[in-house]
């Protein structure tokens, strides 16, 4: 079974810095708290605990994506924000939180390639590096932070599926969910 890269790599750049991986909190993020600024229209503002992103895609939901796998929760070691992570055989995904964060942050490498995007109305990127493995992400600014989803291929998975759509898709699917509330 081809090792998955992907769930290693897990949404580099919400943390700001060359690479990140599943790992141990480095503060308590167990706490969700949701709060909305009536003076302004810029949407409801919240802080998404593991268990948050974990439940904003359902098990189908991964499935269509192509992924197929449990979720696994975690935090960034980098900067100890949080993500669920889809490790599947061909496909995996992550889903992460950066509080304070934003889109003007992400930086350009090398091997990375950043386009300005929206999704549902929202200022986001794609960032898509191609280091080691290819790695695709959409990032999306929200009120109180930026929400992202990262997608890497395993060998098996190569040729069979587009690793910036399935990002798309992935940000598609929650960004109603999580504007709604």
């Amino acid at each position: 079974m081809p090792a998955l890269l992907g769930a290693a790599l897990v949404v580099t750049v919400l943390a700001g810095c060359d690479s990140s991986t599943t790992g141990e909190p480095s503060r308590d993020p167990s706490s969700t708290s949701e709060t909305r600024d009536e003076s302004t229209d810029e949407g409801p503002s919240a802080t998404y605990s593991v268990n948050d992103l974990c439940g904003l895609l359902s098990e189908d939901e991964v499935a269509d994506l192509g992924a197929k796998a449990e979720p696994r929760d975690g935090y960034s070691i980098s900067d100890g924000h949080p993500q669920c992570d889809w490790p599947g055989e061909e496909v995996g995904l992550t889903i992460g939180w950066s509080e304070g964060r934003n889109t003007s942050l992400v930086s350009l490498g090398p091997t990375t390639t950043i386009t300005p995007t929206t999704v549902h109305g929202l200022k986001a990127v794609q960032s898509r590096d191609t280091n080691t493995i290819v790695l695709c992400q959409v990032l999306v600014d929200l009120p109180d932070g930026m929400i992202g989803s990262a997608v890497s291929l395993t060998l098996v998975g190569e040729g069979k599926y587009d690793e910036c759509k399935i990002a798309s898709d992935a940000m598609n699917i929650i960004i109603p969910k999580v504007t709604e509330k």
